[in-house]
């Protein structure tokens, strides 16, 4: 009974302050094991007034005059019709599982890909449905419908993947899953592969400076992925298949099992196989190198939960081997006349969480968080071998707690990592052991427009129970206000000391106003530091003919984040509207630079002599056309640039604009849905090729006019995915990728001489992409759920 109440906490804690005078009513919704029922509609009995719960169970609805009777469906459970009272505020809603209900008109919906209006730090969601409008193989392409987070090729030999956010790669934003850091070190260029898309719970992307208690890492933001829980998740057996007309395979099991009211198992499995070399880039007899690298991937996940009345617990081992290979179509093997590629890849992690609620003060909790990790790459680029091997350890202790009343709440605790990095590249050593030891302290205030909201200490509870107390920035008690005309803050700092670069201070500060309900403002500012492995980081330089030329100890990445958000819903012409803009300055103080441009022969990294920043401006807007319709379109404006060789010049290969267009279409029988995806990618610049010689000089006839002139074409790709539910159990799904068909003609400069024996072509390099090189893909798939 306790641990049912408790969940009152998380309802207060998500929406308490959006009670405008005690005349809204919070709650959740939930079955008879506290599972979620996420979209369960609840309207007033009599009209056409309701809301549907959103992804975690929770609804805001307001009291109306005409009738105080809630009626709550679900579909699959027996309809509930509660008696509202003038004093209830907050409301746990269980439903029993019964027969199917008709359907009923609401008013309001929690949409797949959302900006939370609640949280004082700017998050935006990517729940399972938007996740499910593609193919989502990995987590690389879980990202085709999103406006904030742009993926890319890097190199055409390796196939690496990577995400642009902010106008800034990858490396700047912090990657987690579950609130541990993943896809760093050695893990970075094939990270996003590691995790396959029907794992993915959800994805929490927080822009610009976040909280200080996952790291300093974050310039850019953090990402943080949430996997399927076997407690949590809708059915026991889950099975997704998937192939391209290319030959690429895939498959996913998820099996998942409750043991009892308290232990819970579930396994992730996955494997892929694409060993079909294509070769076509810019005419019928392709350049000699295969388009996309032939893997084999097999990848297991299992999970153990506790979930007790004063302690939560996980236990988590996650194992993969990732074989990859590419170059030319005639390599066979190493030492060869021809460019060859391959990478095998074994990795092992194990990770754990533990909290704790059962202190006497029952607003205080305590988690812990570890992670160990051993990553191992074994291969060769060309006739350079290539060796390393990572070991990891990470540990969180997170402590939180109120001071005198739930509008002031701290989190205070420390963390440890260690990284030992054994590399080898082209017989020159790379290897490093750095640890970082930090402590953390944030404070969270909430301040309402009126008299705060009191509730009962038991409801409380649940706010710290939060899954292991995963570190989550606004899970604080500070929401437990009134939040109309109301504004927040979340302050931090965190102190590491670094092995090799010393003492590093992390100041962080959010700041949200709300005018209403429906429309508030951010504003954010923070430091943010890494250290930076320049092989691993940059896998696309190992492909070329040039040589890697460190030219002086590097010191820590550092720089200062600022930024602004604006949100707001609204209903135009009876439908949902949402309207987003950000505007985010990032300014380095140190910024390690990768220089293309400045030698022929070689690839140059030094510390940043000059100004280097980004500037990105994202503006999107989400509205249902009618009840079959959603659009969403999106426009972003990136400025960066950054200090080569003593001349400020526009970042190569970032577009300076970028547009989206979503389509998605539920037929009304309700078992067709059609998704549609537009992208607008405008014109980038080229690294330069020759140094600062003329690229028109005699002898460079292979180069094409984008590399002559220096400036990328802006070109267009059209993706689109049609669902058919048969019934409860099964799913079908077929679609189509870069269906404008439109390709980076001969990707590879110098690809007729990889080896660069002669002087009278340019150096070889593949590391130039600004397109895709696949041209269009056509696939299919099912999904098999049993629950």
């Amino acid at each position: 009974m306790k641990n049912l109440l408790s969940i009152i906490i998380v309802i207060v804690g998500l929406f308490a302050s959006t009670i405008l005078n005690g005349q809204s009513l919070l709650g959740m919704v939930v079955d008879q094991e506290q599972t979620p029922l996420v979209g369960a509609s609840l309207i007033w009995q009599g009209t056409t007034i309701g809301v549907t719960a959103d992804g975690e169970g929770y609804f805001n609805i307001d009291k109306i005059d005409e009738t105080n009777m809630l009626v709550i469906n679900y579909v699959g459970y027996q309809s509930d019709t509660l008696e509202i009272t003038k004093e209830d505020t907050a409301i746990l809603i269980i439903l029993s599982l019964g027969v199917e209900f008709t359907e009923i008109e609401i008013t309001a919906k929690q949409r797949d890909n959302f900006s939370s209006l609640v949280q004082t730090i700017n998050i935006e969601t990517i729940g399972s449905g938007e996740l499910k409008k593609a193919a989502c193989c990995n987590l690389s392409e879980s990202f085709e419908t999103n406006g904030t987070v742009n993926v890319a090729y890097s190199d055409a030999v390796t196939g690496v993947k990577e995400i642009e956010m902010l106008g800034l790669r990858g490396i700047y934003t912090r990657m987690m899953v579950e609130n541990r850091p993943s896809m760093r070190g050695l893990g970075y260029p094939f990270g996003l592969e590691y995790i396959p898309g029907t794992w993915v719970s959800n994805i929490s992307i927080i822009k610009g400076a976040g909280n200080v208690v996952n790291g300093n890492e974050g310039i850019a933001g953090t990402m943080n992925i949430e996997l399927i829980k076997p407690f949590d998740a809708p059915e026991k057996v889950y099975l997704n298949a998937y192939a391209n007309q290319y030959g690429r395979t895939e498959l996913n099991v998820h099996l998942n099992h409750n043991i009892n009211e308290k232990w819970s198992i579930g396994t992730l499995l996955h494997g892929s196989n694409f060993n079909n070399a294509v070769d076509h880039s810019g005419s019928e007899e392709g350049d000699g190198f295969i388009d996309m690298p032939l893997k084999k991937t097999l990848n297991g996940m299992f999970r153990t939960f506790y979930r007790g009345e004063n302690l939560r617990a996980q236990l988590n081992v996650h194992a993969l081997v990732y074989d990859i290979s590419g170059g030319q179509v005639d390599y066979e093997t190493s030492p060869s006349d021809h460019f060859g590629f391959e990478l095998n890849t074994d990795r092992v992690e194990v990770f754990g969480k533990i909290g704790y609620i059962g202190f006497d003060n029952e607003f205080a909790s305590l988690g812990w968080i570890t992670n160990l990790t051993w990553h191992q790459n074994d291969g060769f680029f060309g006739l350079k071998d290539y060796d390393a091997t990572q070991r990891s350890v990470y540990t969180n202790v997170i402590y939180q707690n109120i001071l005198a009343t739930t509008k002031h709440n701290y989190k205070l605790g420390a963390s440890y990592a260690l990284d030992e990095y054994v590399e080898m590249f082209n017989n020159v050593d790379y290897s490093l052991t750095e640890s970082i030891a930090g402590g953390f302290f944030e404070y969270s205030y909430t301040k309402p427009k009126a008299a705060s909201c009191e509730l009962d200490k038991e409801e409380e509870e649940e706010e710290h129970e939060g899954e292991e107390h995963e570190g989550e920035e606004d899970h604080d008690h500070s929401k437990h206000e009134k939040k109309d005309r109301s504004w927040s803050f979340v302050g931090g700092i965190r102190a590491d000391y670094h092995s090799i670069y010393g003492l590093q201070l992390a100041p962080r500060v959010n700041f949200k106003y709300d005018f209403n309900e429906e429309t508030v403002m951010r504003l954010s500012a923070g430091r943010g530091y890494r250290s930076a492995r320049i092989l691993a980081e940059n896998f696309s330089v190992l492909s070329t003919a040039k040589t890697i030329n460190q030219l002086e100890p590097l010191e820590a990445e550092e720089a200062w984040n600022f930024g602004v958000n604006f949100t707001k819903n609204a209903i135009l012409m009876g439908r949902e509207l949402s309207l987003s803009a950000d505007l985010y300055s990032t300014r380095f103080v140190n910024q390690i630079i990768v220089d293309r441009e400045t030698d022929q022969y070689e690839i140059q990294f030094y510390n940043l002599k000059g100004r280097s920043y980004a500037n990105s401006f994202l503006a999107s807007a989400t509205y249902d056309i009618s009840e079959f319709l959603e659009v969403k379109v999106a426009y972003k404006l990136n400025d960066v640039k950054i200090t080569f060789d003593g001349e400020l010049l526009q970042a190569p290969l970032v577009a300076r604009h970028r547009g989206l267009v979503t389509f998605d279409v539920k037929f009304p029988d309700k078992s067709w849905r059609l998704h549609t995806t537009v992208q607008i990618v405008g014109p980038q610049r080229m690294p330069t090729l020759l140094g600062h010689e003329d690229h028109s000089a005699a002898g460079h006839n292979s180069l094409t006019d984008y590399q002559r002139t220096g400036i990328t074409p802006t070109y267009a790709t059209v993706n689109a995915q049609l669902t058919k539910t048969i019934n409860e159990k099964w799913e079908l799904y077929a679609g189509g990728e870069n269906l404008t068909n439109y390709r980076q003609h001969h990707p590879i400069i110098g690809a007729s001489d990889p080896f660069n024996e002669d002087p009278g072509i340019p150096t070889f390099d593949a590391s130039q992409i600004y397109a895709p090189i696949m041209g269009a893909i056509v696939y299919a798939g099912v999904r098999f759920k049993l629950k």
